[in-house]
């Protein structure tokens, strides 16, 4: 769990605006087929470039988790 909070208090000062998460959230709420993803900055817009399982594995990498095994 260390993995996953180390980033979110580093970025803590650098994160996005209240406003901006909160209407993210709201519109995946809403949707009837939420996105995987909805950017909040413009470095993610490169995200819809490659397929999400690849952006999924680099940042599981990033955090080093490891992927879950399905049998």
């Amino acid at each position: 769990m260390d993995a996953l909070f180390a980033p979110v208090v580093e970025n803590a000062a650098k994160g996005a605006p209240v406003e901006l998460v909160s209407r993210a959230v709201l519109k995946a709420m809403e949707a009837p087929r939420p996105k995987a993803r909805y950017p909040l900055s413009p470095m993610w817009l490169l995200a819809w470039m490659v397929p999400t399982r690849w952006v999924d594995r680099l940042l599981a990498k990033k955090l080093a988790l490891s992927p879950r095994r399905t049998s």
